[in-house]
This record gives structure tokens, sequence and C-alpha cells, in this order.
């Protein structure tokens, strides 16, 4: 291998022929010596390093037919001194050439392969290559040329290949007069091409490959496709075609490569293309196409790739055991582009994942995703040993997944995301080692996550979002560090977030979702640490502590939300200083003292500070002084311990009425019915009993005036327990006063009661004055 500069000794090989330098890396200019050796005819310097332009010197080559200068960095333009020479192979692919396509190269009438592919040329093509008859292969294509295909070209009889992809070219439609020639490929890839596929390209009897991907071709793929026998490679993909795939395209029985996705095309899948032999791929992606799959597609034998996705198909998954995916080995197909790709995902598909999927070993990716499958996960796809990517997302599967899955050690990709999968995550997954990518959101699994997750060296997104997990994160994290991306929101996870990031230093995650989870703890200084993370959620958990003032160094910081926790103390100005931070949420929280006057802090519309009482500043209309600081909370404190104050007063008054007014009813003469009462005076009517005590009573009248006033029925039928005799102290009396009372009957008692009632209380005190004087 030769490295930097070539020996000058080269110069004095007169008789050398052939120079071959290629897979060098030489690092400087074509040397100007070579220009003296005029026996040279064949010059190679592909993927040598060169830099600097092509040499004018090259001209003097006068028996140069071969320049090979591809894959390199060389610069300027093409020199005119090149017109003179005897050129049959020209190729400057994949360098940095620029300026107008030279008109000169007409002049080389020897020319076989002209390849200029992959460069800066600008301007038109020039329409003196029609002039190089014998040409075979042009390939103009990623250039900057602002161009329609010039019609002199068909002077070029001998083109078999027409490369003209990733240009800038007129809108307009593809020539007809292309057709003219004797074309064997033509690539118009990238390009701007309208209006319809002219049908005589389906008449070329010489054409083999036809691609004009990523143009804005319109119209429907004709019935004449049918007579382009000798097709090998058909790609249409990313225009507008619309209508049906003609049932006549199963007569291309050599057909390989046949690709019409994104497009507009409808109704079913033609069950003619079974007769297509020789497929290996089949894209048919991103239409609108509808039916079920045709069963005999699964018995193509050559068949590697196979992307139905972005349709309307509905039915199962075709089952029949066949050598579909099975006839080649990974080391057959290394060069293949989509070596064994089954996308079917973005359909209506139903019933269960077949076993026999497992069986066909040469599949890598693995794609049926959103649709409606139904079932468990089998246990057989772990037999795929070639399997990179497996993606089973968004549909109705059931069940655990099954421990088998951590026997496919070529995984990269698992995505078992929004389905109804429950049980625990199996510790298996631990021998996935390659895995990068693992998305189980969206389920009902439960458990802890395993402790095996350490061992994925490789994980960069950790989705386990939505489910009913438990338990610590961090004793998986340590392990993990090339994470970019973890989502673990809405489980039940717990333990202290500090302990997540204690080792964290070359911890490279740029988004990371905690929340509404069960994490406690301080938030730990060596958040600080996470130079990468731009978007943090741990709101809805029960965080305690400040705010550490590390969070200022996160200067990628996009996102950070802290929302209903119990986090306490000022909110650093370091944090709101932040001049990436688009959003700041830090609400309902116990934070206090002054709001930081920097930053976003100052931008209401991308800050939110609710829920902190303690909190002041001009942003939020509060004055931050000691006294008023200290009002405020002593006003919050007054208004919490009034409106307790009053709900207890409240409820003591209610209690009180209830009860006077259920005494009120219980002695109220009103509900004593007339039976009751009749009964009550039916029996011995005497006011006072007779008393052997010689002592004169001494009444106080005034005493008895007043509680006269308020005597009831009910009073006196207590107090003489019904009139009985043993209780009346006047018995046998002399008192008229008394014996009015005692020989009265029931209804004269009544009257007298009721002239009570009125205010009638003179005979009562006369009474009284009367039983003041009783004697023995």
């Amino acid at each position: 291998m030769i490295e930097g500069t070539l020996p000058e000794e080269i110069e004095n090989l007169k008789a050398l022929a052939k120079l071959d330098l290629s897979y060098n890396p030489l690092k400087c200019s074509i040397p100007k010596f070579i220009g003296k050796s005029k026996n040279l005819k064949i010059l190679i310097f592909v993927f040598s390093e060169l830099n600097g332009s092509v040499p004018s010197k090259l001209g003097n080559y006068s028996n140069l037919t071969s320049v090979m200068l591809s894959f390199n960095s060389l610069s300027g333009s093409l020199p005119q001194e090149l017109f003179a020479l005897p050129i049959r192979t020209f190729s400057t692919e994949k360098n940095l050439l620029h300026g107008p396509l030279p008109s000169w190269l007409g002049k080389w009438t020897n020319v076989e392969f002209l390849l200029l592919s992959a460069n800066r040329f600008s301007g038109v093509i020039p329409p003196e290559l029609g002039n190089c008859s014998v040409m075979e292969h042009l390939s103009l294509s990623s250039n900057l040329l602002i161009v329609h295909i010039p019609e002199e070209l068909c002077n070029a009889a001998s083109l078999l290949e027409i490369v003209l992809m990733i240009t800038i070219l007129i809108v307009g439609s593809i020539p007809k007069y292309l057709f003219e020639l004797p074309l064997m490929v033509l690539d118009l890839d990238n390009n701007n091409f309208s209006g319809k596929i002219p049908s005589s390209l389906w008449n070329l009897s010489t054409l083999m490959e036809f691609s004009a991907a990523n143009n804005h071709l319109e119209g429907s793929l004709p019935v004449e496709i049918g007579s382009a026998v000798i097709l090998q490679r058909l790609v249409l993909s990313n225009n507008r075609l619309k209508g049906t795939i003609p049932k006549e395209i199963g007569s291309l029985q050599s057909l390989s490569v046949f690709n019409l996705n994104g497009n507009m095309l409808e109704g079913n899948i033609p069950m003619e293309l079974d007769d297509c032999v020789s497929l290996t791929t089949l894209d048919l992606g991103n239409n609108q196409l509808n039916g079920s799959i045709p069963d005999k597609l699964v018995e193509l034998s050559e068949l590697q790739c196979l992307v139905l996705s972005h349709n309307y198909l509905s039915g199962s998954i075709p089952s029949k055991e066949s050598s579909y995916f099975r006839q080649l080995t990974v080391s057959d197909l290394s060069f293949v582009q989509h070596l064994g790709v089954f996308d079917l995902s973005l359909n209506r598909l139903s019933g269960t994942i077949p076993d026999e999927l497992g069986s066909r070993v040469v599949v890598v990716d693995l794609l049926l995703s959103n649709n409606m499958l139904s079932g468990s996960i089998s246990r057989s796809l772990s037999r795929l040993t070639n399997l990179t990517t497996l993606d089973l997302s968004g549909n109705l599967l059931s069940g655990s997944i099954p421990s088998e899955l951590g026997d496919a050690v070529t995984l990269q990709g698992l995505y078992l995301g929004h389905n109804q999968l429950s049980g625990t995550i199996p510790g298996s997954f631990g021998k996935l080692t390659g895995l990068v990518k693992l998305n189980l959101t969206g389920n009902m699994l439960f458990g802890s996550i395993p402790i095996s997750f350490g061992n994925m060296k490789e994980l960069t997104h950790l989705d386990l979002s939505y489910n009913m997990l438990s338990g610590e994160l961090p004793s998986i994290m340590s392990g993990v560090q090339s994470l970019v991306g973890l989502y673990v929101q809405n489980n039940r996870l717990s333990g202290q977030v500090g302990e997540l990031f204690l080792n964290s230093m070359t911890w490279r995650i740029e988004t990371m979702n905690l929340s509404h989870n069960c994490f406690d703890g301080n938030l730990s200084w060596s958040l600080g640490n996470l130079s990468y993370l731009t978007n943090l959620d741990l709101h809805q958990n029960q965080l305690t502590g400040e705010i550490p003032s590390d969070l200022g160094n996160l200067m990628q910081l996009e996102y950070f939300d802290v929302t209903d926790n119990h986090l306490s103390g000022k909110i650093p100005e370091k944090l709101c200083s932040l001049v990436n931070l688009n959003y700041l949420d830090l609400s309902q929280n116990r934070l206090e003292g002054p709001t930081p006057r920097t930053g976003i802090c100052q931008n209401l519309s991308r800050v939110r500070f609710m829920g902190n009482i303690n909190l002041c500043g001009q942003m939020l209309g509060i004055n931050c002084d000691v006294k008023s600081i200290s009002r405020y909370a002593l006003f919050n404190a007054w208004r919490l311990g009034g409106i307790v104050i009053t709900v207890i007063l409240i409820t003591l008054i209610f209690a009180f009425v209830l009860h006077r007014w259920i005494s009120r009813k219980q002695h109220d003469p009103e509900e004593l019915d007339d039976t009751k009462l009749n009964s009550c005076l039916d029996q011995n009517l005497y006011f006072l009993s007779s008393s052997k005590s010689k002592e004169p009573l001494s009444i106080n009248v005034a005493m008895l005036e007043q509680p006269l006033l308020k005597l009831t029925l009910v009073d006196i039928l207590k107090a003489t327990d019904n009139f009985s005799k043993t209780e009346l102290f006047a018995t046998g009396g002399s008192d008229a006063g008394v014996n009015l009372w005692l020989d009265s009957t029931v209804d004269e008692v009544k009257a007298k009661l009721r002239l009570r009632q009125e205010g009638a209380i003179k005979s009562d005190r006369a009474m009284a004055y009367s039983l003041s004087h009783i004697r023995e």
C-alpha cells in the first residue's frame, strides 16, 4: 500500500502502459510528471483519496483510452486539453467537479462509457453528445443539470444505458424519442417528469430495466405492460399513478424487482402475479389496494422482499407452507438491499400469526404492526435466526410474552406496544445484548423490570410506559449507559430518583419521562451531568427537597416538568437562564421566594407556577419584601383557620336548633289528643293534697305570677300525678277558691285553663292568696 506522495521514479518508466493505484490513501493531487509517459493507455485512481484538479497535462497521452478517477475529491472543471484523447472509457463519478458540461465531449467519437454522475456539473446536456455514435453507457445522475433531454441524443444509436437520476429537469413528460434507441437500462429517478408514461416504452424489445421513481408521473399502468417480456426491473415508486394493476403483469416472467410503492393504485392484488416466478422484490406498499393477499404469493420461491404495508388489505396472513423465504441463506443474499423484508403493517388483517413464519429463516424484518391480529405471540418466531426487527405493535395480541424471544439473539428492534399483553417481562430479554430499541408500551404488564436489562449494552430506546410495572428502576440503569430515550411513565415504579444518576457522567440520554409513578427522594445534583438531555418529565411523583442549581448546566434542555410533587425551596436562577428551554412547569409544589427575573421565567406563556402559594414576584403580581411575604403567608393561614372555625360553628348551631325543636315537639300539648286528655281528667281532679302541717304556707304571689303564665295542662298533670289524691293538699279544706277547683268538672277545668291562656290571671292570684291562709 502506498500512502502519501507518489515516488518521482515512476516518470522514468517510459514503457508504462497501465498505472492502477486504486485503494491507496495517496492524499495528494495527480502528479504532473504522469504526463511524460507516451505509452500510457490506462490510468486508474479509484478510491485513492486524491485532491486537487484534473491536470491538463493528461492531454499529452496520445494513446490514453481509459481514465478512471472515481470516488475521490477532485475539483475544478474538465480541462479542454483532453478533447483530443482517443478515450473509450472516462469515469469521474463521486468527485467535486463543477462547471458546465463541455461541448467538446462530442469529439470523443470512440467513447463507450461516459460516467460523470455525483458531481456538481450544471447547465444543459450538450447536444454534441449525439456525435458519440458508439457510446453505450451515459451516466449524468446526481448533478445540477437544469435541462430537457436533447433530441440529438438519439443520434448516439448504440446507447444501451442512460442514467439521469437526481438531476433537476424542467417539468415535462418523458421524451418519446428516447425509445427509438436500443435501450437496455433507463434510469430517470428523482426528477420532475410528469404526464403519462409513453406507451412505446412497453414495446421496446431490448428494455431490461426502467426506473422513474420519485417523479410526478400520472395515469395508469396500461395492458401493454405485458409486452415488455424481458423486463427484469420496474420501479415506479412515489408517483401519482392511479387505477388497478393490470393482470397482464403475469406475462413478465423475467421480472425480478416490481416496485409501485407510494402511488394511488386501487383494487385487488392480481392473482396473475403468481406467474412472475423470478420475483425477488414485490413492493406495493402505500397505495389503496383492498381485498385479501393471494395465497399463491407464498409459493414464489425467489421472493426475498414482500412489502404490502399501508393499504386496506383484509383477511388473514397466508400460512401455506412452502419454500417461501427459505430458498437462500443470508450469505447468498449479502448484497440484496431488502434482504428478507416481510411488511404487512397498517392494513386490516385479522386472525392469528401463522406458526409457519417461524420456519422462514431468511426473514430479517418481520413487520405486522397496526392490524387486527389476535391470539398469542407464536413461540416459533424465536427460530428466525436472522431476525433483526420484529414489530407486532398496534394489534389485539394477548397472553404473555414468550420467553423464547430471548433466543432471537440477532434482534435489534423489538416492538410489542399497544396490544393486550399481560404477565411479566421475561428475564430472558437480557440475552438480547445487541438490542437497540425495545418498545412494550400500552399493555397490561406487571411485576418488576428484570435486572438482566443491564446486559443490553447497545440499548438506545426503552419504552415501558402505560403498564402496571412496579419496583425500582435504579438497579437496571447502571449498566445501560447507551440510552438516548427512556420512557417509563404511567406505571407504579418507586425508589429514589437521585440514585438513578449517580454514575451519569457518561450517559448520552436525551429524553427521559418518569412521570405518573411513585418516585420519591430528592432531585440529585448529578442530574446536571446529563449534558445531552433535552426533555425531562418528572410530574406526578412524590419528589421532595429543593431543585438543584446544577440543572442549570443542562445547556440542551428544552422541556422540564415537575408538576404535582413536594418540592420546596427557591427556583434556581440558572435553570431559568437556559437558552434552549422552551417549557418549564413547576406547578403544585411548595416552592417559595421570588421568581427569577431571567430567561424563560419572564414569559408566562412558557412557564407555569400555579399552586405554589409562597412564591412572589412581579410576574405573579405579589410584592416580595419581607413584610409582604409574611402578611401573605399569615393571610393564607388566617383564611384557612377562618374557614375551619366557620364550619364548626355552623355545625354546632344546627345541632342545637335541632335539639330544641325535637324537645318542643315532645312537650307540645297540642300533640295530646282529646281521648287521652279526657282520660286524664276523668280521674280524681285534685290540685292540692291535704297537709298535716299546722304551719301556714308562705306563698309569694309575685313568684307565681310569671310561672303561672307559662303553666300548661301537661305541667299540671305531671305535678299532681294525674290528680292523685295523695298529692292533693287541700282535700277537705274550707277555702272556697280551692273547693271551687276541686268541685269543677272536666269541662270547667278546660275553661279555666283557656282563660289563663288568654291572660285572665286575677282569679289565680285570688286563689293563691287563699292558699296562703290554709290551715290544718
